[in-house]
């Protein structure tokens, strides 16, 4: 098979078309190209995420990147910026764990997938806190 010589680089998953007389490489988040040999510029703390991951396309990501970039201050490619305040997977459902990592934060970027969709939201105010939060319940 057009696969066996591993052509797909930085951990990218190799598809045989075309009776295995050709590939397709689907590249993990961060990588493109036919083989995922360039790299995406980014700076965001995102690209370990599984939201991006197993959709063989990195228009998302990409599409994030650029609407980020144009709508904040973050402007370079440093990923000095942007840190996970809460992540699902690793922090449950518990709001006392995302208010303890989000609240007053200046600007954050929310990221979800159900099932192949991706909806996100960004905010250049901070979470409210706790009171707020509780109030809203």
């Amino acid at each position: 098979s057009s696969c066996e010589s591993l052509p797909c680089k930085n951990n990218g998953s190799c598809v045989s078309l075309y009776d295995r007389q050709d590939f397709k490489c689907e590249c993990v988040p961060g990588w493109k190209e036919k083989t995922c040999s360039k790299e995406i510029p980014t700076f965001l703390d995102v690209l370990s995420s599984s939201i991006f991951e197993n959709h063989g396309n990195t228009s998302y990501f990409e599409a994030l990147i650029g609407f980020v970039k144009t709508n904040s201050d973050q402007k370079n490619e440093s990923a000095s910026g942007w840190k996970k305040c809460f992540w699902l997977e690793r922090d449950g459902m518990n709001d006392t764990a995302f208010h303890s990592g989000c609240d007053k934060k200046s600007v954050t970027i929310t990221i979800a997938r159900v099932g192949k969709y991706i909806f996100g939201g960004y905010s250049d105010k901070p979470w409210g806190g706790m009171k707020l939060a509780r109030f809203l319940r």
